[in-house]
């Protein structure tokens, strides 16, 4: 999905991270713990401690807010967490 890969790079630039930690840091941003993968895995990946700062939401609010402006808060989150949740397929 063009859509959340050029998210992903602008989370990563913004955030002055790697692709991939911007892509740990979205999935936990938009799964919040409803997914089935979260359930089973967060602990053992440590996904589960990753803590996101009050600047690193805001960053990704405004981002998904510029990029996704024509789907509802819902259907950004669910086509998001569908390209990026490890667990397959997704439960979300």
């Amino acid at each position: 999905m063009r859509d959340v890969e050029e998210i992903l790079v602008l989370l990563s630039k913004r955030l002055g991270i790697s692709k991939e930690e911007a892509c740990r840091l979205l999935h936990k941003y938009i799964c919040r713990g409803q997914c089935n993968w979260y359930r089973k895995e967060a602990k053992n990946t440590g996904f589960a401690d990753i803590i996101i700062t009050d600047e690193q939401a805001r960053i990704m609010k405004e981002i998904l807010d510029k990029a996704m402006s024509n789907l509802s808060h819902e259907d950004r989150f669910k086509r998001i967490h569908k390209y990026i949740c490890p667990g397959e397929p997704c439960s979300m």
